[in-house]
């Protein structure tokens, strides 16, 4: 990167009356038409999928016939067979004779059938126990069609030794329903009973799951009481960072430090003692050499750290000063936290819109007799990559989303920092919205296309992997795990690339690749701060998401924990801790992409500004105070 050429472009960008967020031009367009025609193109496979797919096939289940189980379909001939176009309206479980095999007979039935312990009966000799579960092929609205019916209408006749045995397997096992998906799954009864004797041996309750059904339907409300009070702990603790971040940052430096310190102590005063016991046995002597080289190891790395965090103090204290002023910012326009909601909604519309064309496209095709008396789908090459490209589709999608959240915000944040009057600033985050839909929709198609394009080979990788899994000799698994590692951190590359990219692109206007530049350069030349700020910065902020967990679970079980109608309040308590968690950790990730903005453009700021009359700096006052205090320089990682 030629940085005089930066350098002469951001000073001709970058005035005393002029923010760099004013001149505008649309980016990367070509990469933007190529996004909207890949969602013309999958609008087209989903026009395929809703007029050759059947959803019923997925949610009814269809028997090795063709037939839906639980609708009437008589006269509705599937393949050349008198078992296809029956009337299954009273038959709404689908059961497989062998469920291990993708070729065995399925039948609809009224009802999974049930069998005791061992819970399976053998029909090879007797077939009443199948026959009393009706599960044979003779039962209504079944048939069996023997050889002489099939020659002469053209059928496919099942065996002979089928037919003696009046269409029944050879066993039938227990199973269920599961999940209300109207299939029988073997073993869910036996399951089911394992789990209630494990709990009625604990706690001698039977009917766990029932009573914590229960439970959350009777804390339903609590759970979004509980949700809300998670919101506000964020919100409060993000404020509170304007004025007690120190407290968190050296806090959390002099923690570690101790338990380093600590450890050492330990380890050291273990190892004296296993000295003083002067015994020759083998195992003896190997602890004590163990415990010599962890002290040595602990001792030498404690002192590494301290080393460390002695010449880094002034870095950590800018930290503590940039984690201020995200705060400042972030309470200056509360809007911003709409951004994680949107994106949210937009999320959920976008995989509701995925699973519903999948849904379709999963049940393409028409029944064919596969030779044997049976319906099959056939999967056709086309089908397959209408698939691949609809998977892509989602994955360039959700990134895409990321992207644009990402970018709001940056845009928000970088109007605020470059506003000399930080209280004037009129709806930053809309306007943000505003230039990135109207300048920058291609440079999010470019950036989210590249990461999409990693993750589809991760995708592939493993497909193959686990089709060639039991073909292949120990080179080429090695291979595979050493290529399997290689494009998870180039995956991790790209998006931390196209995330300060992003910062930059929104700040400055420029295109994706330039931005990307720019990016890296100033984040190579400020690799300290940056460390600094990763380091300590994503250890507070893993802090903040613990203090709202935990804050919340512990009002939760104050108040659930004498309440009489609550069998398992302690399942309630760690589900909302969850909750807790995910919504920490949506808010927290706006209040990081904010500290890295700032970060990003106070590197920026420090590059091409000098603080005279000419080149004044657009930081807030207390970063302003920290660089004129010598506490950092306006030279980077220079000096």
């Amino acid at each position: 990167i030629d940085e005089k050429e930066l350098n002469a472009h951001a000073e001709a960008t970058i005035s005393k009356t002029e923010s760099p967020l004013d001149k505008r031009s649309c980016r990367d367009v070509l990469f933007l038409l190529l996004f909207i025609g890949f969602w013309v193109g999958d609008f087209i496979i989903a026009g395929y999928a809703f007029e050759r797919g059947d959803w019923r096939r997925l949610v009814y289940g269809t028997d090795s016939f063709g037939n839906l189980c639980g609708l009437d379909q008589t006269g509705v001939r599937y393949i050349n067979s008198l078992n296809s176009g029956i009337d299954t309206s009273n038959q709404p479980y689908l059961y497989y004779h062998l469920p291990i095999s993708s070729t065995s007979l399925r039948l609809c039935v009224h009802q999974c059938p049930s069998v005791g312990a061992p819970y399976i009966a053998d029909c090879t000799i007797v077939q009443t126990p199948c026959l009393s579960r009706d599960i044979c092929l003779s039962q209504s609205p079944y048939q069996v069609v023997t050889a002489t019916l099939a020659s002469n209408t053209g059928t496919i006749a099942t065996s002979a030794e089928n037919s003696l045995r009046q269409g029944c397997p050879t066993q039938v096992y227990d199973s269920s329903e599961l999940l209300g998906l109207r299939r029988c799954v073997p073993g869910a009864d036996v399951a089911a009973d394992v789990v209630d004797e494990f709990y009625s041996e604990f706690n001698a309750v039977e009917g766990t799951l029932t009573e914590i059904f229960a439970d959350f339907v009777n804390a339903s409300a609590r759970i979004g009481y509980c949700c809300i009070i998670a919101v506000f702990l964020c919100i409060l603790i993000i404020a509170l960072l304007r004025w007690f971040a120190w407290v968190f940052v050296y806090g959390l430096v002099l923690v570690g430090m101790a338990l380093l310190v600590a450890l050492s102590i330990f380890l050291t005063v273990q190892w004296q003692k296993l000295r003083k016991q002067n015994e020759e046995l083998d195992a003896k002597k190997n602890n004590e050499k163990l415990f010599e080289a962890l002290s040595i190891i602990s001792i030498v790395f404690t002192a590494i750290m301290l080393i460390i965090v002695i010449a880094m103090r002034k870095r950590i204290k800018l930290v503590v000063v940039i984690f201020e002023e995200a705060s400042r910012c972030i309470t200056s326009m509360p809007q911003i936290y709409l951004s994680p909601v949107l994106t949210l909604f937009v999320a959920i519309c976008l995989y509701s819109w995925w699973i519903v064309v999948y849904v379709y496209l999963a049940s393409s095709g028409d029944p064919t007799s596969n030779g044997s008396g049976q319906a099959k789908y056939d999967t056709d090459d086309d089908l397959t990559r209408m698939w691949w490209y609809h998977l892509f589709c989602l994955l360039w999608s959700t990134q895409f989303i990321l992207a644009a959240e990402h970018f709001a915000i940056s845009g928000a944040v970088a109007t605020w920092y470059f506003t000399p009057d930080k209280g004037d600033v009129h709806l930053p985050f809309l306007r943000s919205v505003y230039r990135m839909c109207r300048y920058h929709l291609g440079s999010l198609a470019l950036g989210s296309f590249l990461i999409a394009l990693v993750q589809l080979a991760r995708i592939i990788l493993e497909y193959v992997d686990k089709k060639l899994k039991e073909r292949v000799g120990k080179l080429a698994v090695f291979l595979t795990c050493c290529l399997r590692c290689c494009l998870w951190c180039f995956e991790k590359f790209l998006k931390f690339i196209t995330k300060n990219a992003f910062i930059v692109g929104a700040t400055y206007g420029y295109s994706f690749c330039k931005s990307a530049r720019i990016a890296f350069w100033l984040i190579l030349t400020n690799i300290l701060r940056f460390a600094a700020l990763n380091s300590v910065g994503d250890l507070v902020l893993f802090v903040m998401k613990l203090l709202v967990a935990c804050g919340t679970g512990i009002i939760a079980l104050a108040w659930l924990r004498n309440d009489p109608e609550l069998h398992y309040y302690a399942v309630i308590v760690l589900v909302i801790f969850f909750f807790a968690y995910v919504i920490a950790h949506l808010m927290v990730n706006v209040f990081e992409t904010v500290v890295d903005t700032i970060f990003m453009s106070f590197a920026e700021d420090c590059r091409i500004n000098n603080g005279s009359a000419e080149k004044p700096y657009h930081m807030p006052e207390n970063l302003l105070r920290l660089l004129k205090s010598g506490a950092t320089n306006t030279a980077g990682e220079k000096s």
